[in-house]
């Protein structure tokens, strides 16, 4: 079907992005796992986020939201035309990242996305926690502050070539650099504007 660009999952099922599909997958019985549905996207699918019975999904050129209730059946009830590299979701906010926009968008109704607020910022991926964004990027970490969805700024930057970052409370897991020559370090991020 394709690369594979990302996997979540609840309980006993996951959700695999692969090719233009999200393959759903019950590992109940982990020694012999059954697929019980191929969702079909409209174009390459990224990585998948899981909230509640939605499925938000990145797909080259959109943000398609698929209700999910039913993992053998899963309708899309929603899609925004918009450039995306990346996404995370909390309740009905979803914040992206696209070359050099960062944006948020309201998904209260998903057949009609809306765009709250946005701030020029650049990365390839993010995490959200607590209020805060943090983006991925070869020339940095930066963290932005969210808690005013239609006021997105920057708040701090840390380090450069950032290979991927993680955050969970208090803490900021950070791997930086490429090609297996890089290190991983913890931040503490209970200051956002201060990580250390």
């Amino acid at each position: 079907g394709g690369p594979s660009w990302g996997v979540t999952g609840e309980d006993t099922l996951v959700y695999l992005s692969r090719g233009s599909e999200v393959v759903v997958i019950n590992f109940a019985d982990t020694a012999s796992p059954k697929i019980l549905n191929y969702i079909q996207a409209k174009r390459l699918a990224g990585r998948p986020v899981l909230v509640d019975t939605l499925l938000y999904l990145v797909t080259s050129g959109y943000i398609e939201v698929f209700n999910v209730k039913d993992p053998t059946n899963a309708p899309r009830v929603g899609r925004l035309a918009t450039p995306v590299a990346d996404i995370d979701v909390e309740d009905t906010l979803v914040y992206s990242i696209s070359d050099d926009t960062f944006r948020v968008f309201s998904f209260a109704d998903p057949a009609n996305p809306r765009l709250l607020g946005a701030c020029a910022d650049s990365g390839y991926a993010l995490d959200y926690d607590g209020g805060y964004a943090y983006l991925r990027d070869r020339w940095g970490m930066y963290i932005l502050d969210v808690r005013n969805p239609t006021n997105p700024h920057r708040v701090a930057s840390w380090g450069t070539d950032i290979a991927g970052v993680k955050v969970r409370g208090n803490h900021c897991y950070v791997a930086q650099g490429s090609m297996g020559t890089g290190n991983l370090y913890v931040l503490n991020v209970s200051n956002p504007a201060s990580p250390w």
